[in-house]
């Protein structure tokens, strides 16, 4: 192109989900009461019943898609990329609920430049949209209908060098990130209404160094620092109430994450071990609870015996007690995994 190197590339893909599932409906037979106290149980026997589905849900999406690399100049290369997307997604009801169908049509894409400032040492610049529905394609229904899909874009800076003959990587990035036409709460005349004029914002720094040192030994580190990240507009609806969150940190997001990995290589043997550490994180939307931050520890050691490879992995080996996430309200909080450690046997039929 322009008499100048360039790289293009084009592709389709198709995908047909067919789903028979059960939505959360109830049905004859279904256990009464659904639930039961956590105190005091009586196990009993309950009533013979067994799974139904409830909903038969097709999603189909065909996508096209081009990608394209220019050399402008042997230090300056432009990349651009473009997808168009026709999703499908169709919901027949087996509990009497009206058929739904929806359809979608997003087009996406990135535009950017590198500069190699020097042959180990890049520069680059990037922007990016993107789209998602509301919610999975498959729990859509005629209540979430009228709304549109949510939209995201990006801005992206960093730097990339491999450093000492090759033998240190490291990468730096700064990014900027918005994500529009989120689901929120309204009063308008007097009636409670979701609405899609929500947004948030996340803003930080990115920075991983990968080191390969001498008899065999790699080292991985990277740290996250997310200075902002909060509801540019967003209104939640507490049933009696519907409260402004702007302002606030969204659930589960930390300020600080970090990690570090060791390998080494023995002959036949790896040895893997690895720490990572995640922040403070809000538990709900009124920044109200606070989930404490968590340090874990894996390791592993693997052999390879002719096409045979074994290997023990040992996961949170400090056996940590912490919350891996939680729900909006804070309510609801999910325990990680205690110490747990697993043996897997790997075989390869080529060589």
């Amino acid at each position: 192109m322009l008499g100048r190197p360039n790289q293009f590339v084009v592709g389709t893909l198709y995908d047909h989900n067919n789903q028979n599932r059960n939505s959360g409906q109830s049905y004859d037979g279904s256990p009464d009461p659904a639930s039961v106290s956590l105190r005091d149980v009586d196990r009993g026997y309950g009533p013979d019943v067994k799974a139904q589905r409830t909903a038969k849900i097709i999603t189909k999406n065909t996508a096209f898609y081009l990608e394209n690399v220019l050399d402008l100049n042997s230090e300056l290369k432009l990349i651009g990329g473009l997808r168009y997307d026709a999703i499908d997604v169709e919901r027949k009801s087996y509990t009497g609920e009206d058929k739904y169908h929806k359809s979608y049509y997003p087009v996406t894409g990135r535009f950017g430049v590198v500069y190699s400032v020097l042959p180990e040492v890049n520069l680059y610049a990037s922007y990016s949209r993107a789209a998602q529905p509301v919610s999975q394609l498959v729990s859509l229904n005629a209540s979430r209908d009228e709304f549109s899909l949510q939209k995201g874009e990006q801005i992206e800076l960093g730097a990339k060098a491999s450093l000492l003959e090759d033998s240190l990587d490291v990468t730096v990035a700064l990014y900027d990130i918005e994500k529009r036409d989120i689901l929120t709460s309204d009063v308008i005349n007097g009636v409670r209404i979701s609405s899609q004029i929500g947004a948030q914002v996340s803003q930080g720094l990115e920075v991983a160094a990968s080191a390969r040192l001498a008899d065999d030994w790699r080292v991985n580190a990277n740290v996250a620092w997310n200075w902002k990240a909060e509801f540019d507009e967003f209104n939640e609806n507490l049933g009696t109430d519907i409260i402004s969150r702007s302002g606030n940190t969204p659930t589960n997001v930390p300020e600080w994450t970090a990690a570090l990995y060791i390998n080494k290589t023995l002959g036949d043997w790896q040895i893997n071990g690895g720490v990572r550490y995640v922040g403070e994180r809000n538990a709900n939307n009124n920044n109200g609870i606070e989930l404490e931050s968590y340090t874990t520890l894996d390791a592993s050691v693997a052999y390879r015996w002719q096409r045979y490879t074994v290997t023990l992995r040992g996961r949170n080996l400090s056996d940590e007690v912490y919350a891996s996430w939680a729900s909006t309200g804070g309510l609801t909080q999910r325990l990680a995994d205690p110490r747990s450690a697993e043996l897997s046997v790997h075989y390869s039929f080529a060589d």
